[in-house]
């Protein structure tokens, strides 16, 4: 038998994405509404975690999609660990309306975009390692808007946002 033990409280990628995506699901219906002043804009029909809008019949939809890590020494020493995780949150939106699927647009990227910025520690490092010197810090580094195109007799926007979270050991 091996004495192989973990020496590092590293989390890597496939369990934040997941606990992301599980955060977005549960917190949309209520973001979306605030983001459009009070009244409800339509949830995501689904929560994906592959590339959305290639093969979807049903609208919006959203996916997390995990893109890499890197990971960062946290000391000289190679006593503490820490990653640096890049990750696209992605979305398919349509509508009949050019005008109205453009407005609604920017309100689905700041619906999620605060959803990113305001999750707990708790929800991020659900059901993993509990590690209580643990530093976390997360960018949105690019908020694209896409542009509107006609997909047969709808308009179709596909925005998305590039996010960045860095956990570090402390």
């Amino acid at each position: 038998m091996s004495d192989w033990t973990n020496r590092y409280e590293a989390e890597f990628l496939e369990p934040i994405a997941k606990n992301l995506s599980d955060t977005i699901k549960r917190d949309a219906l209520a973001a979306l509404t605030w983001a459009n002043a009070g009244a409800p804009l339509p949830n995501f029909k689904k929560v994906k975690k592959t590339n959305v809008g290639r093969v979807d019949t049903v609208f919006p939809v959203l996916a997390v999609l995990g893109l890499s890590t890197v990971p960062v020494w946290a000391d000289n020493e190679k006593e503490r660990i820490g990653e640096s995780h890049q990750l696209t949150v992605e979305m398919a939106l349509t509508g009949d309306d050019e005008e109205k699927l453009t407005s609604h647009c920017y309100r689905y990227v700041r619906a999620v975009a605060h959803i990113i910025l305001g999750i707990s520690s708790d929800d991020l490092f659900k059901d993993m390692t509990a590690l209580a010197n643990r530093r976390v810090d997360i960018e949105l580094d690019e908020l694209n808007y896409d542009t509107t195109r006609k997909g047969g007799t709808k308009y179709v926007r596909r925005p998305f946002i590039d996010v960045t979270i860095r956990v570090m050991e402390v």
